[in-house]
């Protein structure tokens, strides 16, 4: 009996370790990579891609951003969406390089380089009413959006970085390049960095007022960018 009972809690604990396997798979996101391929687990799809360059992950699949090559070596710009199983993919040429994907109101949006969104409706990309500053960079999008612009690259350019609220309206300089802002504890922290004087800023985000600004020694990591003014 001993033996029966012990070969019965044997079994249990297999099947048991072996559902929480297959949920781990089930829920993990979908890796990609640089050449199109999307893999989840052992299991692999090449999308129509040659190249691909950003992925937004979402509950039903992935969605991959990259280039079609023609055979006279044109790239054109397309948007990849492979379902989470593998089993399906679907692809939508598209008329600029999209920059981001994004989720406001409940609705998927894509974001290309001059600005302009789309908004997706079932198997369709619609154009939206939303528009941005072209190379815009969207770092919050719970009540309002809120996206940043780095500064150009060009030294002669009498351009500055900005970020900039949709929703109420403000837009505050900040010479930003190569640290993207981010929104921690209700504020927008961002690093003027395009320069050899680096300062961090303490941004309300209703006003787009800086409340604090500190000189630094040198730029922090994008991972600290949420530390920067605590106990200062």
């Amino acid at each position: 009996m001993w033996c029966i009972n012990k070969m019965k809690n044997s079994i249990n604990i297999i099947i048991l370790l072996f559902l929480c396997s297959c949920t781990a798979v089930g829920g993990s996101a979908l890796e990609w990579e640089y050449d199109g391929t999307v893999r989840h687990g052992s299991q692999k799809i090449k999308t129509k891609l040659h190249n691909a360059y950003y992925a937004f992950n979402s509950e039903e699949g992935i969605y991959l951003a990259g280039f079609v090559i023609d055979e006279k070596a044109v790239n054109h710009p397309y948007v990849v969406f492979v379902k989470k199983d593998l089993t399906e993919q679907f692809d939508w040429v598209q008329q600029a390089m999209v920059e981001q994907m994004f989720i406001f109101n409940n609705q998927l949006f894509l974001l290309d380089e001059y600005g302009n969104t789309k908004v997706k409706s079932g198997q369709s990309w619609n154009k939206s009413k939303i528009s941005f500053l072209p190379n815009s960079k969207i770092v919050y999008n719970v009540s309002d959006i809120i996206a940043c612009v780095p500064s150009p690259l060009g030294k002669s350019s009498q351009d500055k970085g900005n970020c900039y609220s949709l929703k109420k309206g403000w837009k505050v300089n900040v010479a930003w390049r190569s640290i993207q802002p981010i929104v921690c504890g209700g504020f927008l922290n961002a690093i003027e960095d395009d320069s050899a004087k680096i300062k961090a800023h303490k941004i309300n985000l209703d006003t787009g007022r800086i409340v604090k600004s500190i000189d630094l020694k040198s730029p922090p990591s994008q991972e600290n960018l949420c530390n920067m003014f605590v106990s200062k």
